[in-house]
């Protein structure tokens, strides 16, 4: 890998890219959207193909990014059988720009190590997200659990800002991981409460649910401190156990009063359990190929995506869609299983971690449509395959030792 430079170009395109594409598009109007993804996205994609000839051939990451790429072509299948072109479209050239933003992703963070880059560019949009919903008046850190107000009053849809939050959160902890410092340590703590109390704002079940079990894992599981029991690491352990305890006591109390306690209790009725169960009878009555890329919609009353990426594949795609989301999605979660049985690192616990979790989230969202969703994966790919040769240099160099 290439030695980091303080500011490298391809980063700060790569930086200038997620902040527009994620928050800055929409927010300054549609010329600015195009901007990120008519201009940026074109430059990122032929600057990082100029690397990629710097990367080891044949691996592992390389065969998951093949993965995406085959389901992307497969996609066109469906033009012999397609009800509405336009739908097809535009969700292709969606997948396209997806396609790009994970190339480079999984290009620049594999050769070039610029995952702070991407790291930061997903803090930095969490926290833009955040200040526009506070100026609008839909952000407060009183009163945040019973705000009134319709869901659809924010800027984008109100669960996306779950989907934000969960990727800024792993992303201020890997790099806790790398760089354990108190200023970053502070935003570690400060960071999944603001992602909280966004969740109770917008009343998002996964987002409340997916930063407990993030935090909650990282603290108790995988931030373990190697060696003996230090009194300072035993006062760390007693000040974390200490400050969970009465931050869960006041997190029940909270939510027992929250307009999203009734969500929760009405579930049952959620349309995206009900997009869910009729894309699975979609595809049982298109098993093969599905009906088509952006088609499912029109076999909906609803008329909207299943919010399910293994129910959106199938329906879409069939059985060999889904085989190739189930690959795609799996096999880097199932690598990093292996990988620690050599190594018990903190960094390959935390890529297994959002691989674990990355699985559990595509219950509620179609990620694999998305362009900032997939390069955040792709980016955990590459640091997977990054990970991997170091535990194979130190494995090599026991070896040699003994």
């Amino acid at each position: 890998m290439k030695k980091k430079a303080f500011l490298d170009l391809e980063g700060v395109i790569l930086f200038v890219f997620i902040i527009f594409n994620v928050v800055l598009g929409k927010y300054l109007g549609e010329i600015y959207q195009q901007f990120a993804t008519l201009l940026l996205l074109p430059v990122l994609t032929i600057l990082s193909l100029q690397n990629v000839f710097h990367q080891s051939r044949g691996s592992a990451g390389s065969t998951i990014l093949m993965y995406f790429v085959v389901l992307v072509l497969y996609a066109l299948i469906g033009v012999y059988f397609l009800e509405d072109y336009t739908r097809f479209s535009d969700e292709f050239r969606k997948m396209i720009y997806t396609l790009m933003a994970s190339i480079s992703a999984y290009i620049l963070v594999r050769t070039k190590g610029l995952e702070n880059y991407i790291h930061i560019g997903f803090v930095v949009s969490i926290l833009l997200l955040i200040y526009i919903a506070y100026i609008n008046g839909n952000y407060l850190l009183e009163g945040f659990a019973s705000l009134k107000g319709r869901r659809n009053r924010f800027l984008f849809n109100a669960n996306y800002y779950s989907y934000l939050s969960y990727f800024a959160n792993i992303s201020i902890l890997c790099i806790y991981v790398k760089n354990k410092s108190k200023v970053v340590f502070i935003l570690c703590m400060i960071l999944p409460i603001l992602f909280l109390v966004l969740a109770f704002v917008t009343q998002s079940r996964s987002g409340l649910l997916f930063v407990l079990l993030i935090n909650v894992t990282f603290w108790f599981l995988i931030d373990r401190q190697k060696g003996g029991q230090s009194f300072k690491q035993i006062f760390r352990f007693i000040l974390i156990f200490g400050l969970s305890i009465v931050f869960i006591l006041k997190l029940i109390d909270t939510y027992s009063n929250s307009n999203i306690a009734n969500r929760v209790s009405n579930s049952a009725e959620d349309s995206r359990s009900v997009l869910a169960k009729e894309g699975m009878e979609v595809f049982s009555e298109y098993p093969l190929t599905g009906v088509g890329l952006g088609q499912f919609p029109l076999y909906t009353p609803l008329r909207q995506f299943t919010h399910n990426s293994y129910a959106e594949v199938l329906s879409e795609h069939g059985i060999i869609g889904g085989i190739l989301l189930i690959l795609l999605l799996f096999t880097p979660f199932f690598r990093s299983i292996v990988l620690l049985k050599k190594s018990k690192d903190s960094m390959l616990k935390l890529l297994l971690l959002f691989f674990f979790t990355f699985i559990l989230y595509n219950n509620f969202y179609v990620f694999y449509k998305f362009p900032y969703a997939m390069l955040y994966f792709f980016m955990f790919v590459a640091l997977l395959e990054n990970e991997s040769l170091i535990v194979k240099n130190k494995f090599s160099e026991n070896v040699i030792e003994k």
